[in-house]
């Protein structure tokens, strides 16, 4: 069972993301019980995915110049000094269309965007 994440959860969740990757919400499977390791990390081992739903403009940007978008979501997330993100790849993925994805520099989480679908896809493990 898939469960919308509430209004305050959903900003606190997209701290992972790059700010130019812009969300409306977010959901998690019900059996997700590894979110609150996201959210409070306790240095306990955790993993775990967060499926935001993004911005209409989001999506538009990245269907008309993927790369102005891109070159901006390299950088760090709100908050983060130093670079955490790889280079962005793409792939052409019927039926999802153009999809974009990257990883952290650490290779603990990796992050999809599919536009086509309005959606990003974060998955960590720690």
């Amino acid at each position: 069972m898939i469960r919308a994440l509430p209004r305050w959860l959903h900003a606190r969740a997209r701290r992972v993301l790059p700010a130019a990757v812009r969300t409306v919400s977010a959901e998690v499977h019900a059996s997700c019980t590894s979110l609150t390791a996201l959210l409070l990390p306790l240095r306990r081992r955790s993993d775990g995915a967060v499926l935001f739903h993004l911005q209409r403009d989001t999506c538009q940007a990245l269907r008309h110049d993927p790369s102005a978008v891109l070159s901006q979501a390299e950088m760090p997330p709100r908050g983060i000094v130093q670079e955490i993100y790889r280079p962005w790849r793409s792939v052409l993925a019927p039926p999802l269309g153009l999809v974009h994805f990257t990883s952290r520099k650490d290779g603990r989480a990796w992050l999809v965007l599919v536009p086509d679908d309005a959606t990003a896809l974060y998955v960590w493990r720690d």
